[in-house]
């Protein structure tokens, strides 16, 4: 299962990678890069930062999900509240290793990957 990951901050983007090890992930630090890769690569799921320097990644999640249909996840800090109301998934930093995994586990229900 691939994974996308567009965060502008490049140890955000490095310590998901790590926390979804056992899954192939690629990493974006803008909106047009992520939008770049989703086209060479089909991803399962892709988590998105709110603030990207050259979108939303609110707006991201609509392109990349009239494209390809692709389940996103908004990962941000600070108020969430209008997306969540919108009925966007979203994961409220900071979270744990934990809290990343079970939001996979969520929406890839039994891809496996996750090990220890």
């Amino acid at each position: 299962m691939r994974i996308l990951i567009v965060d502008d901050e490049p140890l955000v983007g490095k310590s998901l990678r790590r926390a979804l090890q056992g899954y192939e992930v690629d990493v974006a630090e803008s909106g047009a890069e992520g939008l770049a890769l989703h086209r060479k690569h089909p991803y399962a799921l892709a988590y998105l930062d709110c603030h990207l320097p050259d979108t939303t990644g609110h707006m991201l999640a609509k392109e990349l999900m009239v494209i390809a249909k692709l389940r996103c996840v908004l990962i941000g800090g600070g108020d969430l509240h209008r997306y969540r109301l919108a009925g966007v998934e979203c994961l409220e930093k900071p979270f744990t290793r934990e809290d990343l995994r079970a939001s996979v586990a969520k929406h890839l229900p039994g891809a496996g990957g996750m090990e220890g």
